[in-house]
């Protein structure tokens, strides 16, 4: 063998092995091989693990190509030529992959044909292009809501934020027009924002403004390998001409996204289907004109939908967004934080339906404040805006004074209460290591019964976990507000303990039909930063004075978009609507001398009944049995009752188990796991009441090397 005449080629896991390989040859006092190339090398278990990892004398030439750094590769620089295609991240083509996590970790195959074809590598660079596709049907111009006037203040603000992405307009109706080309937005502010006019265009044909748009991308992008999305904003259903699905098979040919702003109760249901299908996400704006945040989040919504497709040291993080109200008082007060973590480019942003109507003041931690005469005051904001950019923010604690102002004070009702919303949002100041984020996202969009919605929000620094802080979602709709908080306890739908993931379900939404659902997370000292990187297993962590160290104050926010609430099917008697399920089962002592487990969950609720739980049944599975293969605990097996006597929704239930002798042999000798799980039955064991979904935790004390949790369907 002439290892100096081999080239050998790795992906992922693969270019470590390559490296060992390189390695090896070179202990056995045998030539260096002619050249390794890695493909994206694998960053798990190999970050900083030198004598494992491929390095850059393990051949006489080893090239290395990044495209997913920072996620599935390694992050660190391996030879000084190290190729970082997009800056190793993300791969432009990949914002577009609906199910392909590991899409961009895997582009590095492509990546590597094109260089040994002696292609250009310069197309894959992040260019994100984006169609605005708005509505202009008849609908958008009722004199009460005029909707078409908060949609294009929202768009020329969104004109004026965003910086290094391609942007052209179209407007429709019955008809769909090409307001503005596609072009670079940095150099056609002006006339992208002048080109929004407020023409009445009909009825509403969405599929028509989907069609033009993408014709749109087709002629600007060409090959480019480019994200192309399309941002769409409308308050109506289809009614005339194209329908979206007939674009919509063109749109996933062409991988083209759509995310949908849906303006008001009457926007077109077809919006949730066509945002799943192409990747996109959907928003929602409460039109009533009694809706205190109209306004705003029009706005906010409206810049979400393009945040959502950059990189993220492109998008801002968002500190709060608040509803405040003017009544009796003329003048309130607002603190908000600006903690060590952000502080560059911060904006402050008011809005309410007349800005003229208030004043608004900014006093920064050093005492300094800031009027609408200050230099940071923007004065060339929409109408319903008060803002304020200030370069650098210092850190601590700012006093937002909104007064209403005394021209308008005698025409306004003192009873009246003037209603507004104050937003803050800031970016990581340079040379700062330790920034909280908060990124999150949804199970499904539509809530059908008995099915739920489950929210994964992931809090930390880096790849560091923040564990102990308080994380909230806020579901509004139709005026109501429901809150539910978040936990990171290993307790279903959590996976693991202090891994810096707080999960939560929803059951219920405030509205039928379209709700929005917005994240916070915030500490006053108490929460902790993990100093130990999660895994791929997602193993609970335990807090020591070694790995753990408090964190700075903060808050922090993020817009999750919309959910829907669909009418559940009406059942023919009430034997079709199901208990609903168990959601925390948890081990709560273990006696592995009497082979006992005690065993411990939560009343759930019983929305589809107007009757009480009544009894619940348990299952042991082991391995890979079916629920319905299960052993089924008898009476015999139970210390005390699985009988639900006079139970209520949240109430605790705590049952001990005597492990069946044959089962816990079986486990002790390692030929077997134990699983519980629990049904909670209406009537009677057998009854047809029972949930058909159940939660099952393995037992985790008895062997503290496992950390699974499984959840079956039968």
């Amino acid at each position: 063998m002439y290892p100096f005449r081999i080239e050998i080629i790795g992906h992922g896991i693969g270019a470590h092995v390559d490296g060992q390989i390189g390695k090896h040859l070179q202990k056995f006092r045998m030539n260096k091989l002619k050249r390794i190339i890695g493909l994206d090398p694998a960053a798990l278990w190999f970050k900083n693990e030198m004598n494992s990892s491929l390095q850059c004398d393990d051949a006489e030439n080893v090239t290395v190509i990044h495209t997913n750094s920072g996620g599935y590769g390694i992050d660190t620089k391996i030879c000084l030529n190290d190729l970082y295609l997009n800056d190793g991240q993300q791969q432009p083509e990949c914002k577009n992959n609906l199910i392909d996590v590991l899409c961009s970790h895997n582009v590095a195959w492509d990546r590597y044909i094109d260089l040994i074809e002696e292609k250009s590598l310069e197309k894959y660079k992040s260019c994100n292009t984006f169609v605005l596709c708005l509505d202009f049907s008849g609908s958008m111009f009722e004199v009460v809501t005029k909707n078409y006037l908060k949609m294009m203040n929202a768009a020329k603000e969104l004109i004026r934020t965003f910086s290094d992405i391609k942007l052209g307009i179209v407007s429709f109706g019955g008809t769909a027009v090409e307001t503005h080309p596609i072009v670079e937005i940095n150099t056609n502010r002006e006339n992208l924002i002048s080109s929004i006019v407020d023409d009445n265009l009909g009825s509403t044909s969405i599929g028509g403004g989907l069609r033009r748009s993408l014709n749109m991308l087709i002629s600007a992008l060409k090959n480019e390998k480019c994200s192309a999305n399309i941002i769409l904003a409308t308050d109506g259903e289809q009614n005339t001409g194209e329908t979206p699905a007939d674009v919509l098979p063109d749109l996933l040919k062409l991988q083209v996204k759509v995310s949908t702003l849906a303006i008001g109760t009457d926007a077109s249901p077809d919006l949730e289907e066509i945002a799943k299908s192409t990747g996109g996400q959907v928003f929602y704006v409460n039109d009533d004109e009694a809706a205190l945040s109209a306004i705003s989040s029009m706005h906010r919504n409206l810049l979400s939908l393009v945040e959502k497709e950059l990189d993220v040291d492109k998008v801002p993080i968002y500190v709060t967004c608040r509803n405040v109200f003017l009544g009796n008082n003329s003048r309130v007060e607002e603190k908000v934080l600006i903690d060590p973590g952000i502080g560059k480019d911060t904006t402050f942003e008011v809005f309410i339906k007349d800005k003229k109507k208030i004043g608004v003041c900014i006093q920064s931690p050093n005492k300094k404040e800031y009027t609408e005469k200050s230099p940071e005051y923007d004065k060339k904001t929409t109408e319903n805006m008060h803002s304020f950019r200030f370069k650098i923010a210092d850190s601590g604690d700012y006093i937002v004074t909104l007064e209403k102002k005394k021209r308008f004070k005698r025409f306004v009702d003192p009873l009246d209460r003037l209603a507004v919303t104050l937003s803050v949002k800031s970016f990581p100041k340079a040379n700062v290591t330790e920034t909280v984020q908060l990124v999150g996202k949804l199970s499904n969009r539509v809530l059908t019964y008995p099915h739920p919605i489950r929210v994964f929000v992931e809090l930390g620094v880096g790849k560091f976990p923040i564990i102990n802080a308080t994380v909230v979602t806020v579901i509004e709709g139709d005026g109501k507000e429901v809150t539910i908080k978040l936990h990171d306890n290993g307790r279903s739908p959590d996976l693991a303990p202090n891994d810096g993931i707080y999960s939560g379900t929803i059951w219920e939404l405030p509205a039928a039909g379209r709700n929005s659902i917005v994240v916070k997370a915030s500490s006053s000292g108490e929460a902790l930063l993990l100093l130990k990187e999660n895994n791929l297993f997602k193993i609970g962590n335990t807090c020591s004075k070694s790995n753990c160290q408090i964190i700075y104050p903060f808050e922090r926010e993020l817009n999750l978009g919309s959910v829907k609430k669909e009418a559940p099917i009406e059942p023919t008697s009430e034997e079709n609507i199901l208990v609903d399920p168990i959601t925390d089962l948890e081990i709560k002592e273990v006696n592995d001398k009497e082979s006992k487990v005690t065993l411990q969950w939560t009343i759930p609720g019983n929305s589809g009944h107007n009757k009480s739980i009544e009894y619940f049944e348990m299952i042991i599975l082991t391995n890979a049995t079916s629920f319905e293969n299960g052993y089924k605990i008898e009476p015999m097996d139970v210390i005390g009752s699985l009988n639900c006597t006079n139970c209520l929704e949240g109430m605790s239930k705590n049952v001990t188990i005597k492990i069946p002798k044959q089962i816990w042999s079986q486990y002790i000798n390692g030929k077997s796991d134990i699983i519980f799980a629990v049904k909670s039955i209406l009537s009677s064991v057998e009854s047809d009441y029972s949930n058909l979904i159940a939660l099952e935790q393995r037992l985790t004390k008895l062997r503290p090397h496992t950390n699974c949790f499984y959840s079956y369907l039968t």
